[in-house]
């Protein structure tokens, strides 16, 4: 009788999680399962084949490994696709301020990914080490130039306090034009191994685009699934990798390791092209 009664007390509450789960998202929100297209994979976070893949929900939360601390608890939604020659990722969080300027007392808002490049080496989820990660950095800053028409990027604001233009710009950026750098993409492909060794990569192979609308960001993060860059994670359909989470709010100053962050690798699963 002892096993008749847990089982009535259990199958309720089994069946209270399955109702619990948002409609459209998938009940298993500790993999990433990145959907197969036939159609081109946009950079415009609106655009209708992102509805080909299945949202989770990832929950972040501040960073506390190391200073400077900061950070909130948030939620995200992400999603992702692939056609056998792209990959995509977008993802969508509540913010209340659209921060798009960095001056002395203003930071802008900001989103990254973040993937291992060995699977086979150990890989700390945060910033790397031992193991190499490639970042993926969305910068609100970048968009509202771009949305507004300012190619050129001022030297004199860095992004947070701590970060240098190496002393080559032309490896920072494509171009300098009168004491200013070109940009043509809000999303900076980084390498890092451990805290205080990131890098703006020669080779910039990422491109997307970030949306505010109705107190959201929404960016997408598009890639070709294999490049002939060393320092770049690789993908082909049918494997399995490991993606890290980091989002910066301007209006709450956050900056540089004030962030909220996943705590942990989240497991994706590539499918296979039908």
């Amino acid at each position: 009788m002892r096993y008749v009664r847990i089982t009535i007390v259990l199958l309720p509450l089994f069946f209270l999680a399955l109702v619990l789960v948002p409609i459209g998202y998938s009940q298993d929100s500790s993999i990433l399962k990145i959907a197969y297209t036939q159609k081109d994979i946009a950079t415009d976070p609106f655009a209708d084949v992102w509805n080909d893949a299945t949202p989770i929900i990832i929950e972040l939360t501040d960073q506390e490994i190391t200073e400077p601390f900061g950070g909130k608890h948030l939620p995200i939604e992400v999603r992702g696709l692939h056609n056998g020659k792209s990959i995509g990722f977008l993802i969508e969080w509540a913010d209340s301020t659209r921060d798009t300027k960095v001056t002395g007392n203003a930071f802008t808002d900001g989103a990254a990914l973040q993937f291992p490049i060995n699977l086979k080496e150990e890989t700390d989820p945060f910033m790397g080490g031992p193991g190499l990660v490639n970042i993926w950095f969305w910068r609100a800053d970048w968009q509202g130039d771009l949305d507004d028409g300012t190619e050129y990027l001022d030297t004199k604001y860095p992004p947070y306090p701590g970060y240098y233009f190496p002393q080559d710009k032309q490896v920072f950026l494509k171009e300098i034009k009168g004491g200013r750098l070109i940009k043509d993409s809000p999303v900076e492909d980084l390498v890092a191994q451990g805290f205080g060794t990131l890098e703006r990569q020669k080779q910039q192979d990422v491109a997307g685009k970030g949306v505010y609308e109705k107190g959201k960001w929404r960016a997408a993060f598009v890639r070709p699934l294999v490049t002939n860059d060393q320092l770049d994670t690789q993908f082909k359909p049918g494997m399995d990798s490991k993606i890290n989470f980091s989002v910066w709010d301007g209006a709450d100053k956050n900056r540089d390791g004030e962030k909220s962050v996943s705590i942990d690798w989240v497991d994706v699963k590539i499918e296979d092209t039908k």
